[in-house]
Formats: structure tokens, C-alpha cells, sequence
């Protein structure tokens, strides 16, 4: 049986020097979607205390459908987590068919992109057409993003959903099996 779409997954990977830009379009997203169509993923309304910020951040852009990398000079011009951030999209990427977005750069200044993300079509924050490319763009995966394989089962006595994805498409999910990831078992 077929279920509903479940929502978008946004990662939103920033530098720290950027955090209001990265705010805005945080914003800018979760106004524009309904909370059931987009779940937008970013550090600062994420991470508790006490969470282990790295294992979140990497499960995190591992399970997103979107990555939205924010690129600015200073960004460019200084070290941070965000740089690992935008290396592991790029792993993930290389799981994702062509024909797929997944990494979406996202200029906040007139900046250089990087030559590991220049294949990337980029949208510029800064101008109101790219803020609006962004938001067409977020549409348009949404629209085209397959339903997961739904069923129901009883363990213990216990409803769970289990969500089957095809692993063709991109990896999900916290089940493992035989070293692969099968699917995403929830409480129903």
C-alpha cells in the first residue's frame, strides 16, 4: 500500500558568520510550506543541549531529500564545520541519480562557488528572483518526490509503520540490514 508523501527534508548548511542570512531563509521556507510539506532542518532549531552535534549534523544531511549550502566571501574565506557539511552532500550526492536535486547553492553575497559545487545550478539570496528560484525549486522536488512503501506491523504487541525506500533512489532510514539501509520502522 502506498502512503502519503511524507515532507521535504531541507538541510540548511551554513557558517556561523552567516546565521542571519541562514535565519532568513530558514524563515523565508518554513513560511512559505506548511510544516507537513517541509521540515527544514537548521543547527540552531535542531540541536539541543547536550546532543552530539556531529552525528545529528551527518544523520541529518544523510536523511534530507535538499541541501541548501549557503556560500558567502566570508563563509569562502574561513574554517568551520560548514566545510565538512558541504563534503558530506557531496558524498551523498554521488548515490542520487543526475536527474535528481539534491545540493542546491544558495549565494548570500557575490561570491566565488567553489569548483566542487560550479556543476550545481546556484540561486543568488540576495536578489528576490533567486529568493523565489529557491522556493520554485523546493516546489518543484516536493511534487516529484515518489511516495515510500507503507505498511503496518506488530512487534511485541506494538503498531509500527515501516517505510520501505528504494535504495537506487537515496539512502533513508535508520534500519540496517546486511550493511545497507532498508527502510525506516516508526512507532504508528
Amino acid at each position: 500500500m502506498f502512503g502519503p508523501c511524507p515532507a521535504l527534508r531541507v538541510f540548511i548548511a551554513y557558517s556561523h558568520q552567516d546565521l542571519e542570512c541562514a535565519r532568513e531563509l530558514y524563515n523565508a521556507i518554513t513560511s512559505h510550506f506548511d510544516k507537513n510539506r517541509c521540515k527544514v532542518w537548521i543547527d540552531e532549531a535542531e540541536l539541543l543541549a547536550g546532543h552530539k552535534w556531529r552525528s545529528r549534523i551527518e544523520a541529518a544531511i544523510a536523511s534530507s531529500d535538499i541541501v541548501l549550502v549557503c556560500l558567502s566571501k566570508k563563509m569562502l574565506a574561513s574554517r568551520g564545520y560548514v566545510h565538512r557539511e558541504v563534503e558530506l552532500a557531496l558524498d551523498v550526492q554521488k548515490e542520487i541519480p543526475d536527474n535528481r536535486i539534491y545540493i542546491i547553492p544558495v549565494r548570500l553575497d557575490d561570491c566565488d562557488v567553489p569548483a566542487s559545487l560550479s556543476n550545481f545550478h546556484w540561486a543568488n539570496w540576495f536578489e528576490d528572483f533567486g529568493k523565489r528560484l529557491i522556493l520554485k525549486t523546493l516546489e518543484h522536488t516536493l511534487e516529484d518526490k515518489p511516495p515510500p512503501l507503507r505498511m503496518s506491523v506488530s512487534i511485541s504487541g506494538m503498531p509500527w509503520l515501516v517505510f520501505l525506500v528504494d535504495l537506487k533512489e537515496r539512502r533513508r532510514g535508520q534500519i540496517m540490514a546486511g550493511g545497507r539501509l532498508d527502510g525506516l520502522l516508526l512507532p504508528a
